[in-house]
């Protein structure tokens, strides 16, 4: 292809005819136009995903505390509970930043739904079996069922919440370079 760098250059069999009316634009480096975005308020991008993933943490983190709170009447309060909820939710959390929760850019929705759903009922299948081992009850395991289950139900909703109020924000996000042919450039700008 005339007027092609070296390194980009296309075999013989590769080189399809161009649509009728569209001239054939110089590709060489130099000629490639690049958008670059300074940092952000929110810092590099690096300090951009910590804060996204703290933000999204710490409401996944809310939904553990409010289903606590919403299951209090029913003895969610009695001594061992508190502790076995609150560590549940940490050993969650940190299976939630191992699958790629946190903050999870370019992941579908089912996608993180499937990841969060199945580490929380693994956790659950072996602490709901762990509790009904050592109390000889129901009651501890059927809370710790009801406690997952509500704050399985109510993490996507908050995550949504979260990543409005990043997007508003302008924290939520990964930055790119749009490097091409200048004239299609400015035909999809």
């Amino acid at each position: 292809i005339p007027g092609t760098a070296p390194s980009m250059a296309l075999p013989a069999e590769l080189d399809f005819p161009r649509p009728a009316g569209r001239p054939a634009a110089p590709r060489a480096e130099a000629d490639l136009k690049s958008t670059h975005e300074p940092p952000t308020q929110h810092g590099t991008a690096g300090g951009r995903a910590l804060l996204v993933g703290g933000a999204l943490c710490a409401g996944d983190a809310a939904t553990f505390g409010a289903a606590w709170v919403m299951l209090i009447p029913f003895g969610a309060s009695a001594e061992p509970m508190p502790r076995i909820f609150a560590l549940t939710a940490v050993v969650l959390l940190m299976l939630f930043r191992s699958k790629g929760l946190y903050p999870g850019y370019r992941m579908h929705g089912y996608e993180l739904l499937r990841r969060r759903a199945t580490a929380t009922l693994w956790v659950g299948a072996v602490l709901c079996l762990g509790a009904l081992l050592l109390s000889e009850s129901w009651e501890a395991p059927l809370l710790l069922a009801a406690y997952l289950a509500i704050a399985l139900t109510a993490q996507p909703l908050v995550r949504g919440f979260v990543r409005g109020l990043l997007w508003r924000s302008g924290a939520w996000g990964e930055r790119v370079a749009i490097r091409g042919d200048p004239v299609m450039f400015d035909e999809i700008a």
